[in-house]
């Protein structure tokens, strides 16, 4: 995982195509050339149990507006079954072993088979989120 400000994710990822381009989306899901970006705009709850995991691809959440926790856990061999539309493997029942707080203006990069959580609300209450989670696609 890599946690860090947005304008210094060129540094970490400059084989991102279009990376200009998918900072300007702010309202709708997409898919541009390599990369698939799902826009998500919610309020953030406390933590379900489930995580999420792509198995071979990389996913980077870009946090637009707002504060939100981003959770992870073990990889572990049971991440198999049924993909979603996206590709992703829901994992239940499994143990936070890290937290992330992601801010406005913020990046995570989570690699392929890292499990995470994100819209999961921190000390201070409930918070209105906008982020786009870009999912690169295998080349």
């Amino acid at each position: 995982m890599i946690h860090d400000t947005i304008d210094q994710l060129t540094f970490y990822a400059p084989a991102i195509p279009h990376l200009q381009q998918v900072a300007l989306l702010d309202t709708a899901s997409t898919s541009i050339e390599g990369l698939q970006v799902l826009f998500a705009q919610y309020t953030t709850a406390p933590f379900g149990g489930t995580f999420m995991v792509h198995p071979s691809r990389v996913c980077v959440v870009l946090t637009l507006q707002g504060s939100e926790l981003l959770v992870t856990t073990y990889r572990r061999k049971d991440q198999e079954g049924p993909k979603d539309e996206n590709g992703f493997i829901s994992i239940p029942d499994s143990q936070v072993t890290d937290v992330i707080r992601s801010e406005e203006g913020t990046f995570t990069v989570f690699m392929p088979g890292e499990p995470f959580s994100f819209g999961i609300q921190g000390e201070e209450g409930p918070t209105k989120v906008k982020h786009l989670l870009i999912v690169l696609e295998e080349s």
